[in-house]
């Protein structure tokens, strides 16, 4: 941490319009503090995000299914892998990036991640950005300043369409089960 800060590129990266994609510890890092280990040592963040992350009573673990609302006001599925101990609070100058379906995110709020300027956090892992094309676009279009188009590879949309709709059915599957045992 102490070297992130010292350097301040990602701080100067941002200010020259650059876009920060953080995942998980990435997303902890980001905002003002953050716990670490079985005494909870509260470390300073690099302050890129109004958010504070404590450690939780347990870690959250599993496949993690939210709702984003994308800029232009449509909703898409984001899918991940979530595996983290942190839980986290944002502040008033952070916005959630997406509602939880099935998983944890960001712990008792009901929501996942976090955007604020240039930056974009969630929690999944997944990887995330393969299984999300639309969240990867909505990034690289940010960043380039440009819209994209789909890509014309309609065997190449179909099939992965076809494999994102049967993770979906799955993590929503699998919730209802564990729903029903409890």
């Amino acid at each position: 941490m102490k070297a992130l800060e010292e350097d301040r590129g990602l701080h100067r990266g941002l200010d020259a319009g650059g876009v920060l994609f953080a995942v998980c510890a990435g997303y902890q890092l980001c905002g003002h503090s953050f716990t670490v280990g079985d005494n909870d040592e509260v470390f300073a963040g690099l302050g890129l995000l109004d958010v504070e992350t404590r450690r939780g009573d347990q870690r959250a673990v599993g496949e993690i299914l939210t709702q984003w609302t994308k800029p232009d006001g449509s909703m898409s599925l984001i899918t991940g892998f979530e595996n983290h101990g942190g839980f986290t609070k944002l502040g008033s100058d952070a916005t959630p990036l997406a509602k939880v379906a099935v998983g944890v995110g960001n712990g008792s709020d009901g929501f996942d991640g976090a955007l604020q300027g240039q930056v974009v956090a969630a929690y999944p892992h997944g990887p995330i950005l393969p299984r999300n094309p639309e969240l990867a676009d909505y990034l690289l279009e940010r960043a380039l300043g440009v819209q994209l188009d789909r890509l014309p590879r309609p065997d190449v949309n179909a099939e992965h369409d076809q494999l994102r709709a049967e993770r979906i059915r799955i993590v929503r599957t699998t919730k209802n089960r564990a729903e029903q045992t409890r």
